[in-house]
C-alpha cells in the first residue's frame, strides 16, 4: 500500500513540474513576441506614413505590402538577437510582421517559429 501511494504522490509531483515547465514556456513566448512587437512598432514609426493611400476611386490601398523580418530589426538596432532566444537558451525563434491596411492606418500581423511553438499562420 506504502508503495502504491508513494506512486501516486511521486507521479502527481513530476506531472506538476512538467505542468510548471509548459507555463514557462508560454509566459517565455509571449515576452519573444513583445519584443518582436514592440520593435515592429518602432520600424513603423519611420515608415513612410503615406504607404496606405486613396486610389482613384477614393478607396484606400496599401501602395505596398512589405514583410518585416527579425533580421532586419535585429541589424537596424530594433530589437536584440536576445530577445529572440527559445526557451532551450541554445536555439533562436524566428519571426516576421506582415503589414497591410486598415482605412488609412497601416496595420501588421505577426507570426513566431520556435523549436516547440509556431502562430498558426506562420510560413517559411
Amino acid at each position: 500500500m506504502k508503495k502504491i501511494f508513494l506512486f501516486i504522490f511521486l507521479s502527481v509531483i513530476i506531472l506538476g513540474l512538467s505542468g510548471c515547465g509548459n507555463k514557462n514556456s508560454t509566459e517565455r513566448y509571449d515576452e519573444i513576441l513583445k519584443s518582436f512587437k514592440d520593435a515592429v512598432d518602432w520600424q513603423l514609426k519611420v515608415t513612410d506614413p503615406s504607404a496606405c493611400k486613396n486610389n482613384e476611386q477614393g478607396d484606400v490601398e496599401i501602395a505596398h505590402r512589405f514583410k518585416i523580418l527579425d533580421d532586419v530589426l535585429i541589424d537596424n538596432g530594433y530589437l536584440k538577437k536576445s530577445d529572440m532566444l527559445d526557451v532551450d537558451k541554445k536555439s533562436y525563434c524566428k519571426a516576421y510582421a506582415e503589414t497591410d491596411c486598415d482605412g488609412d492606418e497601416l496595420v501588421y500581423k505577426t507570426y513566431l517559429r520556435c523549436k516547440d511553438f509556431t502562430t498558426a499562420g506562420y510560413v517559411e
